[in-house]
């Protein structure tokens, strides 16, 4: 599903107080209307341009497989596998059976048209807290941002654990709270991602020990701006790189609410910036 802010330049120069008070007056007004401006609409751009991204790229993803000791032969699920960017790495990288499902049928209809070529991905549509597969069947499951998205972790964490074999293991790479935000960046990523919740280092830890897994790892690392957008150019080809913006600029120009989300995400711009300062790359394992 990826990291969940709209990098939109800022081009209009704006006060710390002009945020706080556009804010204020929109806040209570978009999460009514998810559909239309927050993240339901966030994650419908994100499918549509192909987009859909995590933090630490393609480096975070080969960390996870190497932590959860990936070999020939494993069998992989990952769990909000967006448009499929990472399972057509992991596919083509590794040389591995990997199943990839996502809540959405518009991610999932994406990630089959880029995809349509690769040979030992199969992708579905599947819900994390109640997976449509049977006790001990995979290797290692694993997920790039998501957690944060799901409503009840503990049941999602606790199904991972269910279809892992054993001995198998469970691996996130999830966006981390170095420190409590203030109130209103809390309100900007509610207008943006809902009911997303991250959690601090200590609170994924608990979720994979409450999931009774053992041999837990947990490694923070703070977030390198470089060294992002480096990954996430890597993690497309020049043609998807290019639809993308296509479909987004496209989408300005012909859709009232791409029109809306970008200008709030023009407005918003400061407290986007403001987020890298609280975030942390977060990467759990640990093993039935």
């Amino acid at each position: 599903m990826g990291a969940i802010i709209l990098e939109v330049p800022s081009i209009v120069p704006i006060r710390k107080t002009d945020t706080d008070k556009y804010l204020e007056h929109n806040h209570d007004n978009m999460k009514k209307k998810p559909s239309e401006t927050g993240s339901s609409f966030y994650f419908e751009i994100q499918s549509e341009m192909g987009a859909t991204k995590h933090l630490g790229g393609q480096k975070a993803t080969d960390e996870i497989l190497k932590l959860c000791k990936i070999k020939k032969g494993s069998k992989i699920l990952e769990v909000g596998c967006g448009t499929g960017l990472s399972t057509r790495y992991i596919a083509k990288k590794y040389d591995i059976e990997i199943v990839a499902i996502d809540i959405s049928e518009k991610m999932i209809k994406k990630a089959k048209e880029r995809n349509k070529k690769l040979k030992n991905a199969e992708f579905m549509v599947a819900d994390a807290q109640n997976l449509p597969f049977k006790n001990n069947t995979f290797d290692i499951v694993f997920t790039e941002s998501v957690i944060a998205m799901v409503p009840n972790k503990l049941k999602a964490m606790k199904e991972f654990k269910r279809v892992a074999k054993s001995g198998g293991y469970i691996g996130l790479n999830e966006v981390t709270w170095a420190k409590d935000p203030p109130k209103n960046l809390s309100k900007y990523l509610s207008m943006t991602v809902g009911d997303a919740k991250m959690l601090k280092k200590e609170g994924y830890t608990k979720l994979l020990k409450d999931a009774d897994l053992k041999n837990i790892i947990a490694r923070t690392r703070k977030i390198e701006m470089l060294t992002e957008i480096k990954e996430n150019i890597r993690r497309f080809n020049l043609r998807d790189y290019l639809h993308a913006w296509y479909i987004l600029i496209k989408g300005i120009i012909t859709d009232a609410r791409f029109r809306k989300f970008a200008w709030d995400a023009l407005r918003l711009a400061p407290l986007a910036k403001d987020v890298f300062k609280y975030w942390q790359i977060g990467i759990y394992v640990g093993k039935k």
